[in-house]
């Protein structure tokens, strides 16, 4: 098989490729299983919330959120201080805080705000 390049004949070529079935079949179960969990937490009765990266920013929350915080879907990917200033100050921002940097868990029942 001979092909020309600008008049040039081309007898030989080089291609190289890699299987990636196995990386793309675990990618797809992975995505599946996250919208699995996004259902989860988007049909619960319960308000729950996921905040992503030390600037908290909203990832995941329910309707039962949105209603008890008076806040939108457009607060998706805003940082929780910005959606809720008031909360700035509260003491479990600071345990928010202290969880992300240290991995520990915080139990905090019934304590009053400031």
């Amino acid at each position: 098989m001979h092909w020309e390049v600008e008049h040039k004949k081309v007898s030989h070529i080089i291609a190289v490729s890699r299987d990636i079935t196995k990386q793309k079949k675990e990618e797809i179960k992975l995505a599946e299983s996250e919208q699995r969990f996004r259902n989860l937490v988007e049909k619960s009765t319960s308000p729950i919330f996921i905040l992503k990266r030390k600037e908290m920013l909203l990832e995941v929350l329910n309707q039962p959120v949105l209603t008890i915080l008076n806040i939108t879907v457009g607060s998706l990917g805003k940082p929780l201080l910005q959606v809720l200033p008031e909360f700035k100050g509260q003491p479990f921002i600071e345990w928010l805080m202290y969880v992300y940097e240290n991995g520990v868990n915080h139990y905090g029942i019934l304590v009053k705000g400031r």
